[in-house]
């Protein structure tokens, strides 16, 4: 996975939470005691408004307090001490009480209870003794004293400073209560009593100082917890924003190989498209199927496979940077993508000619060449490439998509492990392969398939002893149809399930009558891996062994290594239940897959049949010699059975005959021909075998029946 960016997430502002500064003149400390936190962490017009408003109560509540305080000592005596007691509980509600409201939650009953009983108790002792008043003017020289340490001091320092002027005002007020009282019309007395006023004013900025004091610790353990607050809101914010990261990466690429998905491959394809329209240039996309990759998946695990394309991604990564001259266009974006499963797409922008596109896809096939290791297991993949242009073989993303899958098709058909360009010509082939895959689900209905069988003759005995059943379709307007251009079109749609059932049970019908003329006989049938993944192939041999009451023996079920390779674990039981029921099994075009021992070791194999590509040139090439010889003597220390197919001459015959080959099939001993054909070469076979007996058991000289047969087989 890229990685995302951290600026994507520090960049982005967590949701705001303004917290309170550190420093704030002494007023502002006092007017925020009244304004809801709400307020504050809002917006900062309304906090502004609020600070007017509240600001302006609280100094007009003060002067008002002072004036009060300042005449009371004209008023008479009972209206001077409720003066006093109202100012106090004044000062209490205005600064205590919204202090213990924020110091402690509002939600907590006893911090309120504290609160109220502060006020009663300041009442009483206000009412009992005036004694109030040095509890109010204790903070007096707390301005001087700030003004002259400056900076903050610790809770110690503060109490200190607190004991010591409460003892000076209490001492001042005491001392001015005879004085006031005896001597009230003295020059000390007078002295006394604006000392006294100037106690009432600097007291009301003291308390402010000291509330200030009180709050501004509130407001560093308000900060903290907003500290808090913030830092987890960023956490979260950025859990968030990484989550949602994740989610788009999921969106666009594949998790498995770090590389495109199929949406944004098509964002980028139609990018790529528009651009090449401006620049005047042409875009070349190059589809991708890795030929193998089932196998490797079914017989090493997912999770190999899942490491094979891995790798494949990084292989393909570096051909398309070696190639960055012809298929860059200087932004740094990933041009390959891999569209699910083995499909992978390069796309190829700004090149000036299709040169450039076969020049990567050689790179491509020429990487994956190179074995791949996958704990101690050596694994060869290949892949088929198909390759379109744009504008010339489409003018859409879609259109340009599916001419280029149809090119990889067009390769896998020819053999695979190759690359090939669009052609117009490919269009035809679509529309026959619709045309047929049409008409193929209405051949069986109406009985337009036709079960041909090639003979197979016994290379020592130089009799037919075995037959290999081939399918012909006998379309209505096209003609007879070989099975290369149908059975593909059939699996890829499920019908040769149906159609491959109808071919066992004719052969098991036929063989039924065939087995009273060559006692020994045996067909084969092919299976198609399709047939095998459906895991119902063992129940229909054997019912249709119980309802032609044929021996088991008399059937030999083939298939290719290929398709055996695509479910190894579906086959290798398929094919051990198949062999419970006495029937031979045998593995056809041998040479051409992977021929792997441990293959033929874990699957029941009675017989291997070498393919015709080895035998067409073993009378006169060497290595063609050699391999062959190299097989047949393996498969006979595996104690298996040998059958040559495509044996067209006489050299080929007698080579494959001097160095062991059991069986022999091709066009030497008789093409496919229909049953009724073959029908009668047995006929002729059995009658010729007859009258040989005859001959030499009445005493006649020995007759040449097997070049009799030889002769009627047509070779």
């Amino acid at each position: 996975m890229p990685e995302m960016p951290d600026d994507i997430l520090t960049t982005q502002q967590a949701p705001h939470r303004d917290r309170p500064s550190g420093r704030k003149t002494l007023f502002f400390r006092t007017v925020d005691l009244w304004i809801p936190p709400a307020i504050q962490c809002g917006d900062r017009e309304e906090l502004r408004r609020a600070r007017i408003v509240v600001g302006f109560t609280l100094v007009l509540l003060a002067l008002c307090a002072e004036a009060l305080a300042f005449f009371h000592w004209a008023l008479p005596s009972t209206a001077s001490r409720w003066i006093e007691i109202s100012i106090t509980i004044g000062l209490c509600t205005t600064l205590l009480i919204p202090m213990a409201l924020r110091r402690f939650s509002i939600s907590t009953g006893a911090n309120l209870i504290i609160a109220a009983s502060f006020v009663v108790l300041l009442t009483i002792f206000t009412v009992l003794g005036g004694i109030a008043a040095p509890v109010l003017h204790w903070c007096a020289l707390m301005p001087m004293l700030a003004l002259l340490m400056g900076a903050r001091r610790s809770a110690a320092f503060w109490t200190g400073a607190s004991l010591l002027t409460v003892g000076a005002f209490a001492a001042v007020d005491l001392l001015g209560w005879p004085i006031m009282n005896y001597w009230s019309q003295s020059e000390l007395a007078q002295n006394f009593f604006w000392l006294q006023r100037v106690v009432d004013v600097n007291s009301w900025i003291g308390v402010l100082l000291m509330v200030s004091i009180l709050y501004e610790r509130h407001n560093d353990e308000q900060t903290a917890h907003l500290t808090a607050m913030n830092a987890e809101l960023s956490i979260e914010f950025n859990q968030r924003k990484r989550a949602e990261a994740r989610t788009r990466y999921l969106a666009y690429y594949d998790e498995l190989t770090d590389l495109p998905n199929r949406e944004l491959f098509k964002e980028r394809l139609a990018r790529a498209m528009s651009e090449a329209d401006q620049q005047k240039r042409l875009v070349a996309l190059l589809f991708l199927d890795l030929d193998g990759f089932k196998a490797v998946n079914d017989n090493l695990g997912h999770a190999h496979g899942d490491s094979l394309l891995t790798i494949v991604a990084g292989r393909l990564r570096s051909c398309v940077r070696l190639a960055d001259s012809v298929t860059r266009s200087g932004e740094d974006e990933e041009l390959i993508s891999r569209l699910g499963g083995d499909e992978f797409t390069v796309l190829l922008v700004e090149i000036r000619s299709a040169d450039e596109a076969a020049i990567v896809a050689r790179r491509i096939l020429a990487a994956l060449e190179q074995p791949v290791i996958l704990d101690d297991h050596e694994v060869f993949v290949s892949a088929s490439i198909g390759i379109s242009i744009y504008p010339n073989d489409s003018d859409d993303a879609d259109g340009l998509l599916r001419t280029a899958d149809l090119a990889m098709y067009h390769v896998k058909d020819a053999g695979k492990n190759d690359f090939e360009f669009y052609s117009e010509s490919m269009n035809a082939g679509i529309e026959r392969r619709a045309t047929l895959g049409s008409d193929l689900r209405r051949a069986l209905p109406r009985e337009e398939f036709t079960v041909y069988y090639q003979p197979i003759l016994n290379a020592r005995t130089r009799r037919i002893e075995s037959a290999e059943a081939l399918i012909r379709w006998d379309h209505p307007v096209l003609g007879q149809l070989m099975p290369a251009d149908f059975v593909g079109i059939a699996e890829r749609s499920g019908l040769i399930v149906s159609i491959g059932g109808w071919v066992l049970n004719d052969v098991c019908r036929r063989a039924r009558i065939w087995r009273e003329l060559v006692p020994e006989l045996s067909v084969g049938v092919n299976v198609s891996s399709v047939q095998i993944r459906t895991g119902r192939l063992a129940q229909d041999v054997a019912r249709a062994l119980h309802d032609f009451n044929l021996e088991a023996s008399a059937l030999e079920i083939e298939i290719t290594e290929n398709a055996m390779m695509e479910d190894l674990d579906e086959a290798a039981r398929t094919f051990s239940e198949i062999k419970l029921l006495g029937c031979r099994i045998s593995l056809d075009d041998f040479g051409t897959g992977y021929s792997s021992l441990s293959y033929i070791k874990r699957f029941p194999v009675d017989t291997l049949k070498i393919d015709r590509s080895f035998v067409v040139d073993v009378s006169t090439d060497p290595e063609a010699q050699a391999i062959t010889k190299a097989m047949i003597a393996m498969a006979h220390e595996l104690r298996l059975d040998v059958v040559a197919e495509g044996v067209e001459t006489e050299a080929q015959d007698e080579f494959l005959t001097r160095h062991g080959c059991n069986r022999l099939q091709g066009y030497r001993f008789g093409r496919p021909m229909p049953a009724e054909q073959l029908e009668r070469l047995f006929v002729k076979q059995r009658d010729s075998e007859l009258n040989g007996q005859r001959d030499r058991d009445s005493g006649s000289g020995p007759g040449s029946s097997s070049s009799a047969t030889q002769d009627e087989s047509g070779c």
